[in-house]
């Protein structure tokens, strides 16, 4: 269903169905003082990254870059807005096959080359239910604690998927 050309889920069962935008939203951005976490995920012509820092346990998403056409422009982009920071990158799987720059040399090579990044990254993506399981638990677990927060300000697309995402 589309209101006003934007996409709606109005039968769907939600995925993220703990999420709410108030109870697990924040204003909170970089600290300067937490290392910052990139979760990246590689899609021809539209790849995408999440910008987190993890504080007294709570993972505060404070930013998002969506719509990067390759590697090494999402590169470039970390890098002007988070220069001179350390970063640990933990991209899907898909990173140690795909070769988005034509260099010949595959996307997890690149981000392993900036040193100012740690790459953290698996041979194999785990399965979509135990991903799904994982970022609900943070959302809203059995225990009622939210122990994801996201910056509703700067992750616009983020917050559009977690209260839209459907089975």
């Amino acid at each position: 269903a589309y209101v006003n050309g934007h996409f709606v889920n109005l039968s769907g069962a939600n995925v993220y169905r703990g999420f709410c935008r108030v109870k697990n939203g924040t204003d909170v951005v970089d600290d300067l003082v937490n290392p910052l976490h990139i979760g990246m995920d590689f899609n021809v012509d539209k790849m995408c990254a999440v910008i987190y820092q993890v504080t007294d346990g709570i993972i505060n998403i404070i930013d998002e870059i969506t719509g990067v056409f390759d590697t090494p422009d999402m590169i470039t982009e970390i890098h002007s807005r988070y220069e001179g920071r350390r970063i640990n990158i933990y991209p899907d799987a898909n990173d140690k096959n795909r070769n988005t720059a034509g260099a010949g040399v595959t996307d997890r090579i690149l981000l392993e080359d900036e040193h100012s990044f740690t790459v953290w990254a698996t041979e194999a993506n785990p399965l979509i239910k135990d991903r799904v399981a994982t970022v609900r638990g943070l959302v809203l677990n059995s225990r009622g604690r939210r122990r994801m927060r996201v910056n509703v300000r700067r992750c616009p697309e983020l917050v559009r998927g977690l209260e839209q995402q459907v089975y």
